[in-house]
């Protein structure tokens, strides 16, 4: 069992609404979200059902705080670490790429996330740009794009190249090295 590692929450409040997120990216991981119940949601987590409502409305809220927790820790563990001395575009989108697939064979859990999320497109809106969520990469993959190509094509590639590598490479069908 992985979850995102975070600094203890200050107060009860916080730390329940963790355990749910937690709980989320367990069934997440396993089976996706959308398999699992409410019930079993909070059966994982070793709440009432009850509680649930008191910190998400919906499945898709929790959805929503797993992606943006798993996306805020992604870029604190990968982008933040590629060296400043790298500044060749696509040396800092395969550092990027390489990133993701390491830590997250390194962290299963998060690596299943990644894999069930980015293969049901239905869960994201396409991703933007200006949002800076990612600057290094994005403006890396920007100083790569053709004029003739929009930003989300390229950008949708390389997920969709990484999520195939991630998923072949937690079923031990290839290796990192490869």
């Amino acid at each position: 069992m992985m979850t995102i590692a975070t600094p203890r929450p200050a107060g009860k409040r916080e730390r329940t609404r963790q355990a749910i997120l937690n709980a989320a990216m367990q069934i997440i991981a396993s089976k996706g979200l959308e398999a699992a119940s409410i019930d079993e949601l909070m059966q994982q987590a070793g709440m009432a059902r009850g509680t649930f409502y008191n910190y998400f409305q919906s499945r898709e809220d929790v959805l929503n705080a797993v992606v943006e927790q798993i996306r805020d820790h992604l870029h604190e563990q990968i982008e933040a670490r590629i060296p400043a001395s790298v500044s060749a575009p696509e040396t800092i989108v395969a550092c990027m790429m390489y990133g993701v697939l390491q830590y997250s064979l390194d962290h299963p859990c998060i690596g299943w996330v990644l894999v069930r999320l980015g293969g049901d497109n239905d869960w994201f809106a396409p991703y933007d740009v200006d949002s800076r969520q990612f600057p290094r990469a994005d403006d890396a993959l920007l100083a790569m794009v053709k004029r003739d190509m929009p930003f989300l094509i390229i950008h949708t590639y390389i997920e969709g190249t990484v999520n195939t590598l991630l998923r072949r490479a937690l079923k031990q069908h290839l290796s990192i090295d490869q």
